[in-house]
């Protein structure tokens, strides 16, 4: 990203574009709110000229309302790309009055229109033109349109570097050297680098890069996954998205440099164009296309063209800020989590009050100097949900005006503010390395190098998405949000490398060596507060705040079917312990204190993770129980960090008491007692005393008679009894 402050005598560009003010929902921008009915359009164009428009319909509008007016505006000329999840489309047309036109009828269509209008102030040329203005037109179109000025990339590498500083120290300053070491299960995660293209061939990039979630957006804002499409330029500049894909994510391959996340995969993104200019249609289709990727992060170190900061109630500027509003807000709502760098202008972003260097791409003499922007929007930096990002550098030694990387140390020494980069209390999140910083190049577009130095806040920001994709990478499940809030709290433990506000102020007064050098004449120096919650930290990434299994229930059971709580329980006899464990476990353990053995069972980590673990029986035997006793039980559950500093391991105890097994329980057998075996457990019986049948029998089993002769014996016996009972009823008669 670039920023560079113009101060010109003022000069009124004369036909200024009339705009009805509306309120926009979210943007943090205050603006007069009008009725719903009253869209913001576009003045006509100076001539036939074709431009691409956007189209924002209100909110809400219906399938058939939005394919409706989708094709009502194709009449006009060529239909580009469409987002019917933000109620938002492009369109290119020569037609000069194409926005007031287009209000006109879809108004008479009865279908709500928020805003149209032009994404850019240059006409469209060469392969993305699709419709065609009058001949004459044509020809008269140099008198109103010039070549664009330089743009944000080339100024961002002119910003200065020193070819012998070939060192990638922002890793080491963040710790990232040091969280590469750190043993923990990392899930995939996917970091989107939204720039001028990634080199695919790159010695250190090459094996990072998914082709099959990269897209060129930077003709007409028309997702392209060719592998072609999202190859740099060759033109200066064209090499920012390469040098911005390093940081974070080169490859640890014994070349080169290595990333911040060096396991997370890359998405090449190339949303600026041959110009180096980013509009909004290219723009947007980044954030869309990263959404429908199911990117986890995406890094965006430029601003939108051609406007530095955009007015949310001019007519040529609202519907191009509208329509990127809703990209980056959809993407936010799919789980992407988007970091910009906060610009290089040395400007106070809580004060913005004029802007000299818009729009940018339509030469210099088209310029509008110190045209008011109190209110305006800084895209995609000042958009709710995107962490901002100033740089920092190291600090020369004295004497010397740049840092020799030999006399200090980027892992404990003061941090400070690069000159040029934007400050304010409200629009900056966090600090990062930003000068002087070593990372890949594409071939085409360096003159042949594979690795240079640049400096700008856009080698800021790529550290902060390299420590969002470890965070990601940790813990899967964190939101956007959720992820944000780690960032903010593990940089405020670097906060005190940072120089303060006043000591800067110091050095700026006293000329002392590092002080900015961008003061303008006559101004009178002031604190810059430039470091948001701190300093970027990717070790805390991957050793605190880590996902952890949560021990539930904990039950116990005398029969192997019934389950119940083994707090506070008296248990007699033998018994199981069961625990249920949930979350990112990679091991769990259960053990009673005094018992040698305990049950262990691997687990595979999952944050979906169910498990129950069974401690098999216990028995007075194994506990060597003698009397009754207390007891406590711990289980054990073990996270996806194997790094002891990452403290994600848990531990749960529970009281209980044992009892004796009751008299007749033992282990020898008293007499009269059997054991019966179950396939769950063994159960005690007790016999008790035969009767006198069951001794006959005994008694004749003892001598060997048989069955029969049993029968035989009590069939004499009754025949005696009834003979008997017979003789004395006839004597009684």
């Amino acid at each position: 990203m670039t920023r560079t402050s113009a101060f010109r005598p003022v000069q009124v560009v004369a036909g200024g574009i009339a705009a009805v003010s509306i309120s926009l929902t979210g943007l943090g921008v205050a603006a007069p709110a009008v009725a719903a009915d009253q869209p913001i359009v576009a003045a006509a164009q100076k001539a036939e000229i074709v431009m691409n428009y956007a189209v924002n319909l209100v909110s809400g509008a219906s399938a058939a309302q939005f394919e409706a007016a989708a094709s009502l505006a194709g009449k006009h000329g060529k239909v580009l790309a469409k987002y019917p999840q933000i109620d938002t489309f492009f369109v290119q047309s020569a037609a000069k009055d194409f926005s007031e036109q287009y209000a006109k009828e879809i108004s008479a269509k009865g279908i709500g229109l928020h805003s149209v209008g032009p994404t850019r102030t240059k006409p469209v040329e060469g392969k993305e033109l699709l419709v065609h203005a009058s001949s004459a037109d044509r020809s008269n179109r140099s008198a109103y349109y010039s070549a664009g000025v330089e743009n944000q990339l080339n100024k961002e590498r002119n910003l200065g570097s020193d070819p012998d500083t070939a060192k990638a120290w922002g890793i080491a300053a963040t710790g990232a050297d040091e969280a590469a070491k750190v043993d923990v299960k990392l899930a995939p995660v996917t970091v989107g680098v939204i720039d001028s293209g990634v080199e695919g061939n790159h010695e250190d990039l090459k094996g990072q890069i998914d082709p099959s979630k990269s897209v060129g957006c930077d003709v007409n804002g028309i997702a392209d996954n060719s592998y072609a499409a999202w190859q740099p330029d060759d033109t200066e500049g064209s090499d920012h998205g390469t040098h911005v894909a390093g940081t974070i994510a080169a490859a640890t391959n014994g070349i080169g440099v290595e990333g911040v996340a060096p396991k997370a995969r890359l998405a090449a993104v190339k949303a600026g164009n041959r110009d180096g200019y980013f509009y909004p249609e290219y723009v947007a289709c980044g954030f869309m296309w990263a959404a429908k990727q199911g990117f986890d992060v995406t890094n965006n170190s430029y601003y939108v063209d051609p406007w530095e900061y955009w007015m949310p109630t001019e007519g040529n500027q609202a519907a191009g800020l509208e329509a990127v509003r809703r990209a980056v807000e959809f993407a936010s709502s799919q789980g992407v989590l988007n970091i910009s760098a906060a610009g290089n202008s040395d400007q106070d972003l809580d004060n913005v009050s004029t802007d000299s260097s818009s729009p940018n791409d339509n030469g210099d003499e088209n310029i509008i100097e110190n045209r008011p922007v109190a209110g305006g929007v800084d895209i995609p930096t000042m958009l709710p949900g995107v962490v901002r990002v100033s740089a920092v550098g190291l600090a020369p030694e004295p004497g010397r005006q740049r840092v020799d990387l030999k006399q200090v140390d980027p892992k404990t020494d003061k941090l400070r503010r690069a000159d040029f980069s934007n400050y304010g209390r409200k629009w900056v999140d966090i600090a990062a390395p930003g000068v002087d910083i070593y990372s890949s190049v594409s071939l085409k577009a360096s003159g042949g190098k594979k690795y240079d130095v640049f400096s700008g806040t856009s080698m800021a920001s790529p550290h902060v998405a390299g420590v969002a994709a470890l965070l990601r990478a940790v813990n899967p499940q964190l939101t956007p949000a959720e992820t944000t809030a780690l960032l903010e709290k593990h940089a405020a433990k670097q906060f005190s490398r940072l120089e303060t506000p006043a000591e800067e102020l110091a050095r700026v007064k006293a000329r002392k060596p590092g002080a900015a050098t961008l003061l303008q004449v006559g101004q009178e120096p002031k604190e810059k507060e430039y470091r948001g919650h701190g300093f970027v930290n990717a070790l805390a990434a991957v050793l605190e705040d880590q996902p952890t299994p949560t021990v539930k229930e904990i039950e116990y059971s005398t029969d192997g079917k019934t389950w119940v709580p083994l707090a506070g329980a008296k248990i007699q006899g033998d018994f199981k312990v069961r625990a249920h464990v949930t979350g990112p476990a990679t091991k769990i353990t259960i053990g009673i204190a005094g018992d040698k053995q305990s049950t262990s069972a691997d687990k595979d980590g999952s944050f979906e993770g169910n498990y129950w673990i069974d401690s098999g029986t216990y028995s007075a035997d194994r506990l060597g129980l003698k009397g009754a006793r207390n007891a406590k039980i711990q289980v054990e559950a073990f996270g996806r960090n194997n790094d002891k500093r990452a403290g994600d391991d848990v531990s749960t105890e529970v009281d209980f008491a044992l009892l004796p097994p009751a008299e007749g329980k033992h282990t020898e057998k008293p007499a009269g007692t059997s054991t019966q075996v179950h396939p769950e457990r063994k159960l005690q019986t007790t016999l008790r005393a035969p009767n006198k049948k069951q001794l006959v029998s005994k008694e004749l089993g003892a001598t060997g008679s048989s069955a029969e002769l049993i029968g035989f014996v009590s069939a004499v016996i009754l025949l005696v009894g009834a003979s008997i009972y017979a003789t004395r009823k006839r004597q009684t008669k």
